[in-house]
Protein backbone atom coordinates (compact mmCIF):
# COMPACT_ATOMS: atom_id res chain seq x y z
CA UNK A 1 0.00 0.00 0.00
CA UNK A 2 1.22 3.48 -0.82
CA UNK A 3 1.72 5.91 2.02
CA UNK A 4 3.57 9.14 1.59
CA UNK A 5 2.45 11.29 4.49
CA UNK A 6 4.72 14.10 3.34
CA UNK A 7 2.19 14.88 0.61
CA UNK A 8 -1.16 13.59 1.73
CA UNK A 9 -1.05 14.96 5.23
CA UNK A 10 1.29 17.86 5.75
CA UNK A 11 -0.17 18.44 9.19
CA UNK A 12 -1.66 15.92 11.62
CA UNK A 13 -5.40 16.04 12.23
CA UNK A 14 -6.31 14.97 15.73
CA UNK A 15 -10.03 14.87 15.06
CA UNK A 16 -10.61 14.56 11.33
CA UNK A 17 -14.39 14.48 11.69
CA UNK A 18 -14.34 17.76 13.62
CA UNK A 19 -12.02 19.28 11.00
CA UNK A 20 -14.29 18.05 8.20
CA UNK A 21 -17.37 19.52 9.86
CA UNK A 22 -15.63 22.88 10.34
CA UNK A 23 -14.32 23.08 6.77
CA UNK A 24 -17.68 22.05 5.35
CA UNK A 25 -19.25 25.00 7.18
CA UNK A 26 -16.61 27.30 5.72
CA UNK A 27 -17.18 25.78 2.26
CA UNK A 28 -20.80 26.93 2.38
CA UNK A 29 -19.56 30.51 2.61
CA UNK A 30 -16.51 30.14 0.34
CA UNK A 31 -17.59 27.74 -2.40
CA UNK A 32 -14.79 26.33 -4.54
CA UNK A 33 -12.08 27.94 -2.39
CA UNK A 34 -8.90 25.98 -3.14
CA UNK A 35 -7.60 25.90 0.44
CA UNK A 36 -10.94 24.82 1.87
CA UNK A 37 -11.37 22.07 -0.72
CA UNK A 38 -7.81 20.84 -0.12
CA UNK A 39 -8.48 20.62 3.63
CA UNK A 40 -11.80 18.84 3.14
CA UNK A 41 -10.02 16.31 0.95
CA UNK A 42 -7.35 15.82 3.62
CA UNK A 43 -10.02 15.28 6.27
CA UNK A 44 -11.75 12.67 4.11
CA UNK A 45 -8.37 11.02 3.58
CA UNK A 46 -7.73 10.91 7.35
CA UNK A 47 -11.19 9.32 7.76
CA UNK A 48 -10.25 6.69 5.13
CA UNK A 49 -13.02 7.95 2.87
CA UNK A 50 -10.80 7.87 -0.17
CA UNK A 51 -13.49 8.17 -2.83
CA UNK A 52 -14.85 11.33 -1.17
CA UNK A 53 -11.29 12.73 -0.99
CA UNK A 54 -10.86 12.12 -4.72
CA UNK A 55 -14.25 13.67 -5.52
CA UNK A 56 -13.40 16.75 -3.46
CA UNK A 57 -10.04 17.17 -5.16
CA UNK A 58 -11.64 16.66 -8.57
CA UNK A 59 -13.92 19.57 -7.65
CA UNK A 60 -10.78 21.52 -6.74
CA UNK A 61 -9.33 20.74 -10.16
CA UNK A 62 -12.39 22.17 -11.84
CA UNK A 63 -12.23 25.26 -9.62
CA UNK A 64 -8.49 26.07 -9.79
CA UNK A 65 -6.14 23.71 -11.56
CA UNK A 66 -3.01 25.57 -10.36
CA UNK A 67 -3.74 24.34 -6.85
CA UNK A 68 -4.21 20.77 -8.01
CA UNK A 69 -3.36 18.14 -5.42
CA UNK A 70 -1.94 15.76 -8.04
CA UNK A 71 0.53 14.04 -5.71
CA UNK A 72 -2.18 13.44 -3.11
CA UNK A 73 -4.58 12.13 -5.72
CA UNK A 74 -1.96 9.83 -7.22
CA UNK A 75 -1.28 8.27 -3.84
CA UNK A 76 -4.96 7.74 -3.15
CA UNK A 77 -5.62 6.33 -6.63
CA UNK A 78 -2.81 3.86 -5.96
CA UNK A 79 -4.30 2.96 -2.59
CA UNK A 80 -7.59 2.28 -4.36
CA UNK A 81 -5.76 0.07 -6.86
CA UNK A 82 -6.36 2.43 -9.79
CA UNK A 83 -2.76 2.51 -10.97
CA UNK A 84 -3.51 3.96 -14.42
CA UNK A 85 -5.08 7.07 -12.85
CA UNK A 86 -2.23 7.17 -10.32
CA UNK A 87 0.28 7.24 -13.19
CA UNK A 88 -1.55 10.13 -14.84
CA UNK A 89 -1.58 12.08 -11.56
CA UNK A 90 2.14 11.48 -10.91
CA UNK A 91 2.84 12.43 -14.52
CA UNK A 92 1.19 15.82 -13.90
CA UNK A 93 3.39 16.33 -10.83
CA UNK A 94 6.51 15.55 -12.85
CA UNK A 95 5.39 17.84 -15.67
CA UNK A 96 5.07 20.72 -13.19
CA UNK A 97 8.10 19.74 -11.09
CA UNK A 98 10.52 17.69 -13.23
CA UNK A 99 12.97 17.19 -10.35
CA UNK A 100 10.39 15.71 -7.96
CA UNK A 101 12.04 12.39 -7.16
CA UNK A 102 9.23 11.42 -4.77
CA UNK A 103 6.72 11.50 -7.65
CA UNK A 104 9.10 9.45 -9.80
CA UNK A 105 9.39 6.85 -7.04
CA UNK A 106 5.61 6.65 -6.63
CA UNK A 107 5.25 6.38 -10.41
CA UNK A 108 7.74 3.51 -10.36
CA UNK A 109 5.74 1.74 -7.68
CA UNK A 110 2.55 2.14 -9.73
CA UNK A 111 4.31 0.72 -12.80
CA UNK A 112 5.51 -2.21 -10.68
CA UNK A 113 1.93 -2.98 -9.63
CA UNK A 114 0.98 -3.04 -13.31
CA UNK A 115 3.85 -5.42 -14.10
CA UNK A 116 5.63 -2.88 -16.28
CA UNK A 117 9.17 -3.69 -15.14
CA UNK A 118 11.14 -1.61 -17.68
CA UNK A 119 9.23 1.56 -16.76
CA UNK A 120 9.58 0.71 -13.07
CA UNK A 121 13.37 0.54 -13.34
CA UNK A 122 13.51 3.72 -15.41
CA UNK A 123 11.50 5.65 -12.81
CA UNK A 124 13.60 4.40 -9.90
CA UNK A 125 16.85 5.17 -11.74
CA UNK A 126 15.66 8.65 -12.70
CA UNK A 127 14.46 9.23 -9.12
CA UNK A 128 17.93 8.20 -7.88
CA UNK A 129 19.62 10.66 -10.22
CA UNK A 130 17.27 13.50 -9.22
CA UNK A 131 17.74 12.75 -5.52
CA UNK A 132 21.53 12.78 -5.92
CA UNK A 133 21.32 16.10 -7.75
CA UNK A 134 19.10 17.36 -4.91
CA UNK A 135 21.74 16.30 -2.36
CA UNK A 136 19.47 13.66 -0.79
CA UNK A 137 21.86 10.73 -0.47
CA UNK A 138 19.51 8.60 1.64
CA UNK A 139 16.67 8.87 -0.89
CA UNK A 140 19.11 8.10 -3.72
CA UNK A 141 20.26 4.98 -1.87
CA UNK A 142 16.64 3.91 -1.28
CA UNK A 143 15.75 4.33 -4.96
CA UNK A 144 18.83 2.38 -5.98
CA UNK A 145 17.78 -0.46 -3.67
CA UNK A 146 14.26 -0.37 -5.11
CA UNK A 147 15.65 -0.67 -8.63
CA UNK A 148 17.88 -3.57 -7.63
CA UNK A 149 14.99 -5.41 -5.94
CA UNK A 150 13.15 -5.87 -9.24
Amino acid sequence: MFRNWRYVSTHPVRDPQKALDAFQKVAKMMQDDAIVLKEIGLAYYALHEYQKAIETWERLLRARSEDAPWMDMGIIYAQLGNFEKALKAFGKVIKEMPNNHYALKEMGLAYRHLGRIRETRECFELARLKAEKDGNAQAAKNYSELAESI
